[in-house]
């Protein structure tokens, strides 16, 4: 894709882009018919070259979410990129702004657009489901992303109004967790 250095940028691990929909996927053997729900899962796929190939961390890819439905012994697929604020804002510049996980791209982050989150969120750790909601999750921030079951785009952000402060080693902190124990 972008460079044979970056084992996550090549292979088995190129990020997926763009999104797909499958109306109807390949089975092998038969799907019973009373086996109906959809299994949701996200991951790391970087929309953009990064700045430093060498320097680029898996963690760093923006969150794409993939859906498996099954009903009536059919399955179909899609997946889309969780459109974060840090995305939208490289999607309008058409590249990548960020240097990544822990800023170590080793390159000086270009001038951000006004009004630019000064960190990417790339909600690419975890989904879960909350009552009849689904959100795509990530280890920082203040707030999740709730997405639409059918489209897979995203609703809104949430911050479950304030709730949910957790220790770490710095004290009280409001970010949440992408992975959840309950």
């Amino acid at each position: 894709m972008w460079s044979n250095a970056a084992e996550f940028l090549d292979g088995i691990y190129e990020p997926l882009t763009t999104g797909y929909y499958v109306q109807s996927l390949r089975v092998e053997g038969r799907i019973p018919d009373d086996l109906n729900g959809t299994l949701d899962r996200n991951g790391s796929n970087a929309k953009y070259g990064p700045s430093n190939v060498e320097n680029f961390h898996w963690f760093d890819g923006d969150g794409m979410v993939h859906a498996f439905h099954l009903n009536d012994g059919w399955a179909r697929y899609q997946n889309r990129l969780v459109q974060t604020e840090g995305l939208d804002v490289e999607d309008g510049e058409g590249r990548s702004l960020y240097n990544g996980i822990y800023s170590n791209a080793a390159v000086a982050l270009p001038p951000l657009p006004v009004g630019a989150p000064e960190f990417k969120l790339v909600a690419n750790v975890n989904v879960v489901a909350l009552g009849r909601k689904i959100f795509a999750l990530q280890e920082s921030g203040d707030h999740w992303y709730q997405i639409d079951p059918v489209s897979l785009d995203v609703v809104r952000t949430s911050d479950f109004d304030g709730q949910g402060p957790h220790w770490s080693s710095g004290g009280w902190c409001r970010s949440h967790s992408s992975s959840p124990t309950h």
